[in-house]
C-alpha cells in the first residue's frame, strides 16, 4: 500500500493476474492496471510506492518476466528491463533504491539515479 496526496494505492500479490487498485475515499475502489497489462510474462506485482518528489507511482514486478520496474505518471513506461528482480522500493530525492529478490545473487540493491537516468547494481 502507498499513498499520494489524495489517493491510496493497493497492490495484489498472488496468482496472475494481479492488480493495482486505487481509492480516494476508501469506499469506492477502481482497478488502475493489471500486471499483464505491463508485462504479459509477469506473474504478479512485488511492490508499489508513491514517489512524492516526482509525483509518480513506481512498481516492481516478477517472476520470469523482462520488465522489472515500471512507472506511472499518467501512462505506464518501463524503468528497468533485465535480469535483476526487486521487491522493496525506497524513494529519495535524487535516487530510487530497490532491494534485490533474485536467485542470481544472495542479496543486493539496485540504485536508479534520477538525474543521470543511470543504474548501479551492488551485490
Amino acid at each position: 500500500m502507498t499513498k499520494s496526496k489524495d489517493t491510496i494505492f493497493i497492490q495484489e500479490y498472488g496468482e496472475s493476474p494481479t492488480g493495482i487498485h486505487y481509492s480516494q475515499d476508501l469506499d469506492y475502489w477502481k482497478l488502475l492496471v493489471a500486471n499483464l497489462d505491463i508485462d504479459r510474462k509477469s506473474r504478479h506485482f512485488h511492490n508499489v510506492v508513491w514517489d512524492s518528489f516526482d509525483n509518480r507511482l513506481i512498481v516492481t514486478l516478477g517472476d520470469g518476466n523482462l520488465i522489472r520496474v515500471a512507472v506511472y505518471n499518467g501512462k505506464w513506461y518501463s524503468l528497468y528491463r533485465g535480469a535483476w528482480q526487486f521487491v522493496p522500493i525506497v524513494v529519495l530525492k535524487d535516487r530510487i533504491v530497490f532491494g534485490m529478490d533474485s536467485g542470481i545473487v544472495r542479496g543486493g540493491i539496485g540504485i536508479y539515479y534520477k538525474e543521470e537516468k543511470k543504474w548501479e547494481f551492488i551485490s
